[in-house]
């Protein structure tokens, strides 16, 4: 879960409150929800409105997010003392503004601004990307359209300008949550261009909460990459760390290699792909079974059963998978030795074992184990 930043009583820059009609303005908004357990969709919308009408004037003026905080401070927008009820509501109040790293240029800045949405821990995110030449907002981005799954930013990256002056941008987001780690993951690519952000995918993730940052983006050229904790559908093995890739062309995203990073969050990736995709990495007769058996596994747990190598090929490895009510036992024959070159070369369906014996359990290890990209 995000660590929430606290700040002590601060003295104020007198430039910072320059602007202040506009975070008199703010104030007075914040201040006048404060008590409700959730905020209106309008209510919301005219308070980031405002909020991210200041925070521009600050970044024009050439402000450090060190000050921009201590003005919200000042204005006791941010609370010194937080009630200890995690689930207490905190409408009225936002939290520190972040400076987020991107790693793939250095033109372009982003600012994740929070605002409390809602009871039980509902902190929502907006993120601002601006241009460090001028300044000026490039874009805005949020996970979702409305205030049901308030999600807080995990990383974004940006990619270098295009001829057309437009810029890739890849994000991973959580949905806010006070007790758990298996919070809702979204990755999400979008594409900025004249002051706006086009969304060209948003995909929701079952994904384990993890340290130092739950979704990881990266942008490289025309491809953007997400590393994250994968949920595997095994009592025993109930995460794996993992990573997925995406190619854009114009509008349109295309999934790339690698799909996974092991090979049985690889078999579950290749399960959920649509047809036109799954053929990439498959054979023939993998690639006519496949609706079938993503039927009868779809949110299903499932046990390992047999787990052999391929004789006479090192790379290749045949795992099975046994459904846990049916224990029906589904077998995938998985070529390849690094997680880019994964393929499904095989699929057998075999009905249920008479006895414990005939399931033949074995080392999970050659399934679930990380391999090289």
């Amino acid at each position: 879960m995000m660590g929430v930043m606290r700040l002590g009583l601060l003295i104020v820059s007198v430039a910072v409150l320059a602007s202040g009609r506009d975070l008199d303005t703010l104030a007075a908004k914040l201040k006048g929800v404060r008590g409700a357990q959730k905020l209106s969709t309008e209510q919301f919308s005219e308070l980031r409105g405002v909020y991210l009408e200041w925070i521009d004037a600050q970044v024009n003026s050439g402000h450090r997010v060190a000050e921009i905080n201590r003005a919200l401070v000042a204005a006791h927008l941010i609370q010194r003392n937080p009630p200890e009820d995690l689930f207490a509501s905190q409408v009225g109040f936002v939290e520190p503004v972040r400076e987020v790293r991107v790693r793939s240029t250095r033109e372009v800045r982003v600012l994740a601004v929070p605002i409390y949405v809602g009871a039980n821990c509902q902190l929502d995110d907006t993120a601002v990307v601006y241009s460090r030449r001028g300044r000026r907002r490039m874009g805005v981005l949020r996970v979702g359209d409305g205030l049901e799954s308030a999600a807080y930013l995990s990383s974004l990256d940006a990619g270098a300008e295009d001829a057309k002056g437009a810029r890739l941008v890849a994000s991973g987001w959580v949905r806010s949550n006070c007790t758990s780690t298996w919070n809702q993951k979204t990755l999400r690519i979008d594409r900025l261009a004249a002051g706006t952000a086009k969304p060209l995918l948003e995909r929701g993730l079952n994904a384990q909460d993890r340290e130092p940052v739950s979704v990881a983006a990266r942008v490289r050229g025309s491809q953007a990459t997400f590393e994250y904790r994968g949920g595997i559908r095994n009592g025993d093995v109930l995460s794996l760390e993992t990573a997925t890739r995406y190619r854009v062309r114009g509008d349109t995203v295309m999934r790339a290699s690698p799909l996974a990073l092991s090979r049985v969050a690889f078999i579950q990736e290749w399960l959920e792909l649509k047809e036109v995709e799954a053929q990439r990495w498959s054979e023939a007769q993998p690639l006519l079974m496949r609706p079938q058996v993503a039927a009868a596994l779809e949110d299903q747990t499932f046990d390992f059963g047999r787990i052999a190598r391929v004789p006479g090929d090192n790379e290749a490895w045949n795992i099975t998978l046994i459904q846990s009510e049916s224990r029906v036992r589904y077998e995938f024959r998985i070529e390849g030795g690094k997680a880019s070159k994964l393929r499904v070369a095989g699929l057998t369906v075999h009905p249920p074992a008479k006895s414990k014996e005939e399931e033949a359990a074995g080392d999970p290890s050659p399934a679930t184990e990380l391999l090289p990209w």
